[in-house]
């Protein structure tokens, strides 16, 4: 008994619309394609449909900004992100990517990838990763 179609397809919504789930490329966006994945892994198990959504769906995300005072005195905003992606062990574990193009799609899709990369080695956390929307680079 299958649930899934594994030759099943992100959306194909026009990639100049910002809700469409295909980047400026025309390609599926990162955590699309990482669901896209999971339901191909899951079309080959006799998982249930609704333990499959639940294992596929992000447990909890944090989003907020934190105030950063520049050396000239002003202050920047920055976005931040925080997802758990499974906390079926605890605690969670997953670390923290500074980039200033960084998402809270991108962070669900790599919190999903550390829930796996633990369960396949055999590590007792759950997955998770953290995000901040700025350019280490750019600051002193």
């Amino acid at each position: 008994m299958r649930y899934f179609n594994a030759a099943a397809a992100p959306s194909t919504k026009d990639p100049g619309n910002p809700k469409s789930s295909l980047d400026k490329n025309g390609e599926p966006r990162f955590l699309d394609q990482v669901k896209l994945f999971m339901g191909r892994a899951a079309s080959k198990t006799d998982i249930p449909k609704d333990m499959f959504e639940f294992i596929e769906s992000c447990q909890s995300v944090v989003r907020f900004n934190i105030p950063l005072k520049m050396d000239d005195g002003k202050i920047k905003t920055v976005a931040c992100y925080r997802a758990q992606h499974s906390t079926h062990a605890l605690p969670t574990k997953g670390g923290t990517r500074y980039a200033d193009d960084i998402d809270l799609q991108e962070v669900e899709a790599l919190a999903a990838l550390m829930t796996f990369k633990l369960a396949i080695a055999d590590v007792p956390f759950g997955g998770a990763k953290g995000g901040v929307k700025i350019n280490p680079r750019e600051l002193s």
